[in-house]
């Protein structure tokens, strides 16, 4: 089907959990997308949301690399090109937060999304390393956000799962 998940004659809050991996950051409203997640949550559903990372951590640690070992600093995003991956929008945690609280979720874990498809030694040792750091400080350094929130509407229906990748 062509389209975009608006378009879908799907039940008002009728699902325990919505998925979002990386899909947020290429519609063209983030915000209709949130609200839609919002009406198809049942009460306490929880919406799972990983985006790229582009809190000032991330790249700060970027362009200290690059410094570092005396190469130019890349652009914080790359530029457009035929044929490549589009996003539409970036996400700093504090923005991603905001906009799900602003449409009645409640925010229950912001860490660092594990998109490494195969992962290795290297890439699992920064993604702990990473993780640490952002419980310790704060800082985001890792690729990827993920959000889990929840929603906090008053519907209650039986259990279905929605997967948007």
């Amino acid at each position: 089907m062509l389209g975009d998940a608006e378009s879908l004659e799907l039940p008002e809050h009728a699902f325990d959990l919505v998925t979002l991996w990386h899909v947020l950051e290429h519609v063209p409203s983030p915000s209709r997308t949130l609200s839609l997640c919002r009406r198809l949550l049942r009460k306490e559903g929880l919406l799972a949301i990983a985006v790229p990372n582009s809190d000032d951590a991330r790249g700060w640690l970027i362009r200290t690399k690059a410094n570092s070992r005396g190469k130019p600093v890349p652009e914080r995003y790359e530029p457009l090109r035929p044929h490549s991956e589009v996003h539409l929008s970036h996400f700093t945690s504090r923005v991603l937060i905001n906009a799900l609280r602003q449409r009645g979720f409640r925010v229950e874990r912001v860490t660092l999304d594990n998109q490494y498809a195969n992962p290795t030694i290297r890439t699992d040792t920064l993604v702990r390393s990473y993780r640490l750091i952002r419980n310790l400080t704060g800082l985001n350094f890792g690729q990827a956000t993920f959000v889990l929130a929840r929603s906090i509407i008053d519907e209650q229906s039986p259990v279905r799962v929605l997967n948007a990748s």
